[in-house]
């Protein structure tokens, strides 16, 4: 029954936005930060579900058609990422936006929740629309989601729906992992150590 009713949902998603029209737009709004304004709101995610060759993704023929858009999006818009940002770490800020569900409250609810003094606390889990998300970019736009060292996740009530990723990479220098330390850097380098070594002794009793 499960797996029907995720195909079920996950059809009808599909079905809405062939008929919506899928609309990405990319923005580089700095040198090392992206900005992914999509016009729907994508997908929470769904566990895995066991079928008759093993587990199988519910949201797989999904994930390909969003991450097709993104990358006609970026040959449309000539947009390409420098091939260090592919293994750099990244911050990813995720803002899911979605009109109050019809008859879901009176007028005055709907009049606040679109001023937004009513906030979107309800279902989905924050973490389930992220997941999808970086599902998508995984392998396109980053190399693996690990690399992700900060993730802000945001959902709220609007006119439009929308969901805006917004990617800032942060390049290391070369020269941070290799080479001899600088007099300067071992006297810090030092200083770093004994703290860490004070601290572990300092939780360690005989």
């Amino acid at each position: 029954m499960a797996k029907d009713r995720t195909s079920a949902v996950v059809k009808k998603e599909l079905d809405r936005l062939a008929e919506k029209g899928m609309a990405l737009s990319i923005s580089r709004l700095d040198p090392t930060t992206y900005k992914f304004d999509f016009n729907f709101e994508i997908m929470k995610y769904h566990r895995q579900r066991a079928g008759r060759f093993g587990q199988y993704d519910p949201l797989h023929k999904y994930k390909e058609i969003v991450k097709n858009l993104i990358q006609e999006s970026l040959r449309d818009q000539q947009i390409e990422l420098p091939e260090a940002y592919w293994t750099a770490p990244f911050r990813i800020k995720i803002e899911c936006s979605t009109p109050p569900k019809k008859g879901s409250g009176s007028k005055k609810s709907l009049l606040y929740k679109l001023l937004g003094y009513i906030k979107r606390s309800i279902y989905p889990d924050l973490d389930n629309l992220a997941k999808t998300p970086m599902d998508i970019m995984n392998q396109l736009i980053w190399y693996d989601d690990a690399q992700a060292y900060e993730l802000t996740i945001r959902k709220a009530y609007s006119i439009e729906e929308s969901t805006v990723i917004t990617v800032s990479f942060d390049p290391e220098d070369p020269t941070w992992r290799t080479g001899r330390l600088t007099p300067e850097e071992a006297t810090r380098h030092a200083e770093l150590l004994n703290l860490i070594e004070d601290r572990i002794w300092s939780t360690h009793t005989d």
